[in-house]
């Protein structure tokens, strides 16, 4: 969920135009430490004197790539409640069962006695716009990576914390502090209260969405095809100048999908993988080269289960979300419930 005030502002904001359509929201956000079941609160859809009570998420932005973030649609479907809705984010979510509206008034829902369909609102001028959050910023975005990966460094010296990133020690220190101040001193773990886990899971997904949302489009190197299958490359990866990410580092861990995609993360220059792995440039390749934002010391840390070398976990599971498909979303839930650091953020 994004800070309480954004979004009862973005829901005013839906509410407003949407009144004037004849359909009307009452909603209550719930505090951090209450909220269940990944629901943010919950909102009362009324049409024509009937009426239905949804669970309710709020996120400033929705991309195809951060689809997966959105949570399960519940027995009559999740609301969602964002800043804008584009028309191709629209169709994903119509696709999922997943009922929205957005600051414009575009909304799609679907339940027992209610059903609207309004589309082609365009937000107003700055609608869009939303105060950084300085622990998502890019420069931010190694350092978090670096504390969700491995925990425990949130109490480590600040250089401990830098090995593992290309971030100024001053930079470092800062994003650290900013963290602490948000409560991520308290780590998560057995003994911590679901509310601490909760936190975690939201700084998890904040992280998500920002990498996923923008942040690994510019790690892109390239794409390509290979003279060979990705299946027969991902048995070579202890060969490759390079470590496994999204659906191959998935397979390479036990996981039971498939992949027909395969990301890539190098530490240096892209030539020694292009002759390695055999690859060909082509713009609709299955192979995406990509640079690495974090070096090699944070690919030791936590307790991967994989028997090939692969990018940090929370890298693997935003890999996963970003392909916005069904298939590797699952496989994504997988991982986060698997995975022994990632696992401790859940609260059931």
């Amino acid at each position: 969920m994004i800070a309480g005030a954004e979004g009862e502002n973005i829901l005013a904001a839906a509410a407003g135009v949407l009144a004037e359509r004849g359909v009307h929201l009452t909603w209550r956000l719930r505090d951090a430490g209450s909220r269940d079941s990944g629901a943010d609160g919950d909102v009362r859809v009324e049409v024509d004197g009937v009426g239905i009570t949804l669970p309710l998420q709020v996120k400033a932005q929705v991309r195809p790539s951060t689809i997966g973030l959105v949570g399960t649609p519940g027995a009559h479907g999740t609301l969602l409640a964002t800043t804008h809705v584009t028309a191709t984010v629209a169709r994903l979510l119509r696709e999922r069962g997943v009922n929205f509206v957005d600051s414009a008034g575009n909304a799609f829902i679907r339940a027992p006695g209610v059903r609207v369909e309004i589309e082609g609102l365009r937000p107003t001028v700055g609608a869009a716009t939303r105060t950084a959050t300085p622990l998502f910023g890019r420069a931010a975005l190694p350092v978090v990576l670096a504390i969700l990966n491995a925990p425990h460094l949130i109490a480590a010296p600040l250089r401990d914390i830098q090995v593992r990133t290309h971030v100024s020690l001053g930079s470092v220190q800062k994003i650290v502090k900013a963290l602490r101040a948000a409560g991520y001193d308290r780590l998560p773990g057995p003994d911590s209260t679901r509310g601490d886990r909760e936190h975690w899971q939201r700084l998890l997904h904040g992280w998500v969405a920002e990498y996923a949302g923008g942040a690994r489009d510019e790690t892109l190197l390239g794409r390509y095809t290979s003279a060979w299958p990705v299946a027969n490359l991902i048995a070579r990866a202890d060969d490759l100048p390079a470590v496994l990410s999204g659906e191959a580092a998935a397979a390479g861990s036990g996981d039971v999908i498939r992949p027909a995609t395969l990301d890539l993360y190098v530490h240096g220059q892209v030539g020694p993988l292009i002759s390695a792995a055999r690859l060909r440039p082509d713009p609709q390749g299955a192979v995406c080269v990509r640079k690495a934002s974090w070096t090699p010391v944070a690919e030791h840390d936590g307790a991967s289960r994989a028997v090939v070398p692969v990018a940090p976990a929370p890298v693997v599971y935003a890999d996963l979300i970003a392909l916005a498909d069904p298939r590797a979303e699952t496989a994504a839930r997988r991982w986060l419930a698997n995975d022994p650091n990632l696992r401790s953020f859940l609260t059931d």
